[in-house]
């Protein structure tokens, strides 16, 4: 009986610890894709003719 509820709260703990890994990693994500967008815009304006 006793370790049932245990078992539980790690299993949440991990939940939890999961949802905000996730969350970083999408923050991550988002900010790599926006200086990658930065960088491609920056490269065709060296590449363009002014």
């Amino acid at each position: 009986m006793f370790g049932i509820p245990l078992s539980n709260d790690l299993i949440n703990d991990k939940a939890d610890s999961m949802d905000q890994l996730n969350s970083v990693l999408g923050g991550l994500h988002k900010k790599v894709q926006f200086k990658g967008q930065i960088l491609r815009e920056r490269q065709s304006d060296i590449l363009l003719p002014h």
